[in-house]
């Protein structure tokens, strides 16, 4: 940043008789310096995993979290996906029966992370499979991590779709920082859970 300003300095020197293509100059010159920048950085950010778990610290949840509930009669997996930028958390999940045949898949619309007291909020949009309509829900998770300055390692608490209320308890284990394919995750759910 340093080398552009003293390279750009000397062109903008040339027209200091004239203030205001100076003033444009300056502008243009620190907009542009700012962009690149920005640009850089958010590239390395999103691009360098331990980068980002530096950076985002006791708030870094990306990753695949596997998981179980039961329904009151069986026991189904699921697996979520955190995909975290600087600004933003996107979730994407999906239960399977114990055959590996999809019971529902959602997809977040709203996350609230709260590193401090340690605990994840999300509003979801979900679709079971065996109904023809896709209903909305809240899930409420709190943190299980070795030390409030560190990231979670796991997630207990419970989902519920608004369409009956009913809350379904289940507790996730990180399995990686890494997204992986939702089928590759469950055969591995299927074998921890």
């Amino acid at each position: 940043m340093f080398s552009l300003i003293t390279w750009v300095q000397p062109v903008i020197d040339k027209f200091s008789k004239y203030v205001i293509c100076a003033y444009i100059l300056t502008i243009i010159t620190t907009v542009g310096t700012y962009s690149i920048v920005h640009s850089a950085l958010d590239w390395v950010f999103n691009r360098i995993l331990w980068i980002k778990k530096k950076i985002l610290g006791k708030s870094f949840i990306q990753g695949t979290w596997l998981g179980s509930f039961y329904d009151g009669v069986d026991k189904y997996y699921t697996v979520e996906k955190f995909e975290q930028t600087y600004e933003d958390v996107a979730l994407s999940g999906m239960a399977f029966n114990k055959e590996g045949v999809v019971y529902a898949k959602w997809t977040s619309t709203a996350i609230i992370i709260n590193a401090e007291k340690g605990y994840i909020s999300y509003h979801y949009e979900c679709m079971v499979m065996d109904k023809n309509m896709t209903q909305q829900g809240i899930g409420e998770f709190t943190f299980d991590r070795k030390s409030v300055n560190r990231p979670p390692f796991g997630l207990i608490g419970f989902s519920s779709d608004l369409i009956d209320g009913k809350r379904t308890v289940n507790k996730e284990k990180k399995e990686t920082d890494e997204l992986l394919e939702f089928e590759n995750a469950f055969k591995i759910a299927l074998a921890k859970m």
